[in-house]
């Protein structure tokens, strides 16, 4: 069973219209404290700005805290914009080739308009043999490095990398992030593709017309409990936006690789939150019943996840960095739960340094 707190059906309700969707009918006043819920947790501030921007009901306050927030993603979308490629043209100079992917061209491809979409970073894929090298031209180039420079930054990224699949750069003069990944996932599972890494000049991209992307992104919102409404909103522009091969080709492929109940979870919180009328194509070709156990557990990560609006108890945390307390696993078997808990220790350790 999903529950969702109320704050968040509402505004669910309220960007129905940027997202395609007609009315429900419960009405829903625009106010700042709706708006300001929409920009600082749920990251979602331009497509609510676009949902009430047109409003004859929507106070002054509102609708410039909208608008303000609305103009601040398009300057951060054009500061990453920038970054990228810049960065991706250090990496051409020097034969390494990358993939940009999620951010604005996620946004591009599922709103038609990138500014919708925000983001906090870039995310680049680097063959996993070229991380270090790429690394080395950051930090002559001037990057800080997992918030460090020089020398102790590259020792203190070469750990990290054992332990971990991505690793923050910071652009100096434009002041945005840029996560350097080797791999999508911390733990892929047998049979798990992730894009090809091309070596033409401006870099490659991911296509929502790939399932296997269309599959990397349910997982990545399953991985985290889909903790932001912004990564829901993102699924419901993809059930709108793929095909019909694409989407029977999605569905095969996480049955391959044991997630379809992940999947479905993720397909019913949609339900619950805008109707069942946008996921009844998707749900026709799975074959995991709603009332699977593993459904259940998904949902009630969901439920802990999504609805949580301050931080967990220190007590949770660690249990949950031990792997003492772990959600459903999104695979169907936990990954190497011994090599988890070194990762998080030496990642836990190495953050303090």
């Amino acid at each position: 069973m999903l529950v969702i707190p109320p704050q968040l059906r509402q505004l669910a309700d309220a960007i129905r219209p940027a997202l395609g969707l007609p009315q429900s009918g419960n009405a829903v006043t625009p106010e700042i404290s709706l708006a300001r819920f929409a920009s600082e947790r749920h990251r979602i501030g331009p497509l609510l700005h676009r949902a009430w921007s047109g409003r004859a009901d929507a106070d002054g306050e509102t609708i410039a805290y909208l608008a303000q927030a609305a103009a601040h993603n398009a300057r951060c979308e054009l500061r990453q914009k920038a970054g990228a490629r810049k960065f991706g043209n250090l990496l051409d100079a020097n034969g390494i080739g990358w993939t940009e992917f999620k951010g604005w061209r996620l946004g591009e491809q599922l709103y038609g308009e990138s500014a919708l979409r925000q983001s906090k970073d870039v995310d680049l894929l680097l063959p996993s043999d070229r991380v270090l090298d790429a690394l080395n031209l950051a930090a002559k180039s001037g990057y800080r490095i997992g918030g460090r420079s020089g020398n102790f930054a590259l020792r203190k990224a070469r750990w990290v990398l054992r332990h971990h699949r991505e690793i923050g750069i910071v652009d100096p003069k434009l002041r945005i992030e840029i996560e350097v990944h080797s791999r999508l996932l911390g733990y892929p599972p047998e049979g798990w593709s992730d894009p090809v890494v091309t070596h033409a000049a401006g870099g490659g991209t991911v296509s929502i017309d790939d399932p296997d992307y269309v599959l990397y992104l349910v997982v990545h919102g399953m991985l985290t409990g889909w903790k932001r409404l912004k990564w829901l909103c993102d699924m419901v522009m993809l059930m709108q936006k793929v095909s019909p091969a694409v989407r029977g080709a999605t569905i095969a492929r996480s049955r391959e690789l044991h997630c379809e109940p992940a999947l479905v979870a993720s397909l019913l919180a949609v339900s619950e939150l805008w109707g069942d009328e946008i996921i009844s194509p998707w749900l026709a070709e799975t074959r995991t019943s709603p009332g699977d156990v593993r459904v259940q557990g998904h949902l009630a990560a969901i439920s802990r996840r999504l609805g949580l609006d301050k931080q967990a108890s220190f007590a949770e945390r660690a249990m949950r960095h031990a792997g003492i307390l772990h959600d459903t696993a999104v695979f169907g078997r936990h990954p190497a739960p011994l090599r988890g808990l070194r990762d998080r220790a030496v990642l836990w350790f190495l953050a303090r340094l």
